[in-house]
């Protein structure tokens, strides 16, 4: 069990850290910017928990809540960041995302589902509500966003 998740780690941040890591430089479209600095701050959290989860940092009740909240907060907004089909040369989002909105539209509730039941009262309960999340975040990214080698 312990491996499936170190493994689940790994991929997430392969598939999710790289490609952020050169998100913002040189972003013209400001709502695409916005979208990016959403999506880049999603990950910080998700890796902070993931970090609890593994053992990397010791779990940390307020910082577990905080990274939750955001979570939400950034969630509840990607309908609205990505509803007009604003484009930029470094974005990584696929058009596909406004061709089929009523499915994009799907994934983001249940990444907001997702993050909502997120129980961060304990490190066990991080990683249950964690698998969720993870899987909400790829779902998404296989089918709306571009590979970044």
């Amino acid at each position: 069990m312990k491996h499936s998740i170190q493994i689940l780690t790994m991929l997430g941040c392969m598939t999710l850290v790289v490609p952020l890591a050169f998100a913002h430089s040189d972003v013209e479209n400001p709502m695409v910017y916005d979208r990016i600095h959403a999506m880049e701050d999603m990950e910080k959290d998700r890796v902070t928990l993931s970090d609890m989860v593994q053992g990397r940092r010791g779990f940390d009740a307020l910082a577990a809540e905080q990274a939750r909240a955001r979570l939400i907060r950034n969630s509840n907004a990607i309908q609205s960041l990505f509803k007009s089909p604003q484009m930029d040369p470094k974005t990584t989002a696929l058009p596909l995302i406004w061709d089929r909105w009523p499915e994009f539209k799907a994934k983001a509730k249940t990444m907001q589902r997702a993050a909502k039941r997120l129980d961060v009262s304990s490190q066990t309960a991080v990683q249950s509500g964690l698998r969720e999340l993870q899987a909400a975040c790829q779902a998404c990214h296989q089918v709306y966003r571009q590979s970044v080698n």
